[in-house]
């Protein structure tokens, strides 16, 4: 799993971004991501570790999270 921390979130829309430790580009997480790790309201700054896959279309999308 890689470090990162919540660059945003908006729970009216459903999904945000992680920004991963190492520098490289942020990631994409829906909501539905965080529920089924039976986290809840997410803020901008909250240190976690994510894995993640790509899209149909070849983006990057967190597949799974958990606070640190």
């Amino acid at each position: 799993m890689i470090n990162g921390t919540v660059k945003n979130f908006d729970p009216i829309k459903g999904y945000g971004f992680i920004l991963p430790s190492d520098g490289s580009l942020a990631v994409f997480f829906h909501s539905e991501t965080a529920d089924k790790a039976g986290i809840a309201g997410l803020t901008a700054g909250q240190r976690l570790k994510f894995s993640f896959e790509f899209d149909i279309q070849g983006r990057r999308s967190v597949a799974s999270l958990e606070l640190v």
